[in-house]
């Protein structure tokens, strides 16, 4: 059997059931005997013909009422922002690396700990861009591609979403290694170091140990590696 298109949300099912062993049931149309040929056509079929309003258009709509939506905009609205200019609310064009809707997931990812519930919203955009541009100065071989105009010449995972997830998953871990709850502060100099030992001598290149690892399963097995640098953090 082969899946002409949805292999990305087959991934995610898949991830979502070896993490939670929760069964997820889903709609699908099943051709019988198709050559490759009559595969290519409905795949072109499929994909030219829906009509609809991108997720990240809904997100952005909804922003008023989603704390972590005006958080993901506003690191691409803030111009010390790594990510400024870099998300979008509706089409992906060649210079956005992410859509408002991912980006928007995966700030809910980094704030996933009761530890961080009492914080303020501007407190939590300091957070995230002071997280990112740590992760920015620790990784500056996976960060290069920043320079590079188009998305699709990317020669590294950090700046794809693959990356984005799992430093996203992993950021109560680390961030609380910093964080002081009783009066809500982080200790910067001990995040900082602590992003500089996890993200010492890791590959990012695309041809690299995760090669052919994308999207939700990508950051997920990206997210393990990191946690086992992370372990070792003295």
């Amino acid at each position: 059997a082969a899946i002409i298109d949805g292999q990305h949300r087959i991934g995610g099912i898949v991830s979502h059931h070896e993490d939670t062993g929760d069964v997820v049931s889903f709609d699908f149309i099943c051709f019988e005997n198709l050559t490759l040929e009559e595969e290519k056509k409905e795949f072109v079929t499929i994909n030219g013909k829906q009509v609809g309003v991108s997720r990240s258009l809904q997100t952005y709509i909804g922003i008023d009422e989603n704390e972590n939506a005006a958080l993901a905009y506003s690191l691409s609205t803030h111009d010390d922002s790594p990510f400024f200019e870099k998300i979008t609310k509706t089409d992906m064009k060649p210079h956005h690396w992410f859509t408002l809707s991912s980006i928007e997931k995966n700030v809910k990812r980094i704030f996933n700990h009761g530890a961080f519930d009492e914080l303020s919203t501007s407190d939590k955009l300091d957070v995230l861009i002071k997280y990112w541009s740590l992760i920015k100065d620790h990784n500056e071989i996976g960060w290069s591609d920043s320079k590079i105009e188009k998305r699709k010449d990317f020669k590294y995972k950090l700046l794809e979403l693959t990356g984005n997830i799992a430093w996203s998953l992993i950021g109560p871990q680390i961030l609380l290694k910093g964080f002081n709850p009783d009066d809500q502060s982080f200790d910067w100099s001990v995040i900082s170091d602590v992003i500089q030992h996890v993200s010492e001598d890791f590959d990012w290149a695309k041809d690299g140990e995760f090669k052919g690892l994308t999207g939700e399963v990508g950051g997920k097995a990206i997210q393990r590696h990191l946690e086992a640098a992370l372990s070792s953090f003295r």
